[in-house]
């Protein structure tokens, strides 16, 4: 089975992402990295509006609701 890394920068999840794992997943195993709060800052010079930590857990929580 192939994987399929997708990097994100993710203040808050919508339907983009949504489509984007979607569309990946036909294509084989997700695997998702996550852009830390001071990466993002450091980037675009303002933090981002929610923290990466509760990002990764909206995300875990829907990734696990799909199975």
């Amino acid at each position: 089975m192939k994987r399929i890394v997708e990097y994100m920068s993710v203040s808050l999840i919508h339907h983009g992402h949504v489509r984007l794992i979607k569309r990946a997943s036909e294509y084989g195993k997700v695997i998702i990295g996550l852009t830390t709060d001071d990466v993002i800052e450091l980037k675009k010079g303002y933090p981002q509006s929610c923290d990466t930590s509760i990002v990764k857990k909206c995300l875990k929580q829907w990734l696990l609701s799909k199975r």
